[in-house]
């Protein structure tokens, strides 16, 4: 099995990336085929997505190398902390870029139809939970 796991945190020392060396060894130890893409440190980051032209975006190297890698895996997990009521940007950034229409859907009668048929996806995320007093 081919595995990418994606994970968005700043911090090495989280428990996103404690998450992502266990979920390693155990992929390790089964001999599945394992990437890792640490959103936060990958030499093919993305700038920040704009929504102008959204259903014809032009396909750059970033886009070319990580669908290259989405489409090439069997199975995706992303690992990431639950900030402010979501994701962290840098994740969402990721997924408006690379799971586009042409891709990852297509409308068909104007409903959106997937074309990555036959991939496990699977969430981890953190969640801290804090009281503000105002």
């Amino acid at each position: 099995m081919n595995i990418l796991l994606i994970v968005a945190h700043p911090k090495k020392e989280s428990f996103s990336f404690a998450m992502a060396e266990r979920i390693l060894k155990q992929a390790y130890e089964k001999k599945h085929n394992i990437d890792i893409i640490d959103l936060y440190r990958d030499k093919n980051q993305q700038p920040f997505f704009s929504f102008n032209n959204a259903n014809n975006v032009p396909i750059t190297k970033e886009m070319k190398y990580y669908q290259d890698k989405i489409k090439n895996s069997d199975r995706l997990i992303f690992i990431f902390p639950y900030w402010w009521g979501g994701m962290p940007s840098i994740l969402k950034n990721f997924i408006e870029w690379n799971l586009s229409k042409g891709f990852a859907f297509k409308y068909v009668n104007s409903k959106p139809v997937g074309l990555l048929s036959n991939k496990e996806v699977s969430v981890y995320t953190t969640n801290r939970c804090s009281f503000f007093y105002l």
